[in-house]
């Protein structure tokens, strides 16, 4: 599977809603996961970046 862009969330407040927004407005297909979209131990962020890319088709 290839990706055109990934853009990876650091830092201590998450604009992930507002970039996913703007991206969505575009046409782009955006799914927002990890601290992006709510705050979480590593280990949940991890688990659910593996679950949302062996989902995609």
């Amino acid at each position: 599977m290839n990706a055109d862009l990934v853009i990876p969330a650091v830092g201590q407040r998450s604009a992930g809603g507002d970039l996913a927004r703007a991206l969505k407005d575009r046409g782009y297909d955006v799914t927002v996961i990890g601290d992006a979209k709510r705050p979480a131990k590593f280990i949940n962020a991890v688990e659910e970046g593996y679950f949302t890319a062996i989902s995609l088709d």
